[in-house]
């Protein structure tokens, strides 16, 4: 995207490009697109919330455990994708009352749920 296209302008013309497809390749070319966003924002965000001394993008759902909040790292995931699940439900009775998007709150419930399945599977690595 140029420094001076907007997201919303990227969208749009997504959109129309988008358009003269069949609808699976329209799908498959939605799900790339938003995997992408998706990657981008996580990786963004983990910056956010990680402190200096790490690199871990979990490291503060880790302090949940360590807090004794939940019980392990896998829950405080949850927590947090039930969160963006609720808000799916709220914004299909209503619109939103802040400025998170669908599409926002759809981006950080995938990327939760990448981080579940990870935090899963380096689990069973480990046992």
């Amino acid at each position: 995207m140029s420094d001076t296209m907007t997201e919303e302008d990227d969208r749009l013309s997504f959109l129309e490009e988008w358009g003269n497809l069949p609808p699976s390749e329209r799908l498959s070319d939605f799900r790339a697109k938003l995997f992408d966003e998706c990657a981008e924002i996580a990786r963004k965000k983990g910056a956010d919330y990680t402190n200096d001394n790490t690199d871990d993008p979990l490291a503060n759902m880790a302090l949940a455990k360590h807090l004794e909040v939940v019980p392990t790292v896998a829950h405080s995931i949850l927590v947090r994708y039930l969160d963006k699940v609720m808000r799916m439900v709220t914004l299909t009775n209503r619109p939103p009352m802040v400025e998170e998007t669908a599409r926002d709150t759809v981006r950080d419930a995938i990327n939760y749920a990448v981080y579940w399945l990870w935090e899963m599977e380096q689990r069973e690595e480990v046992e």
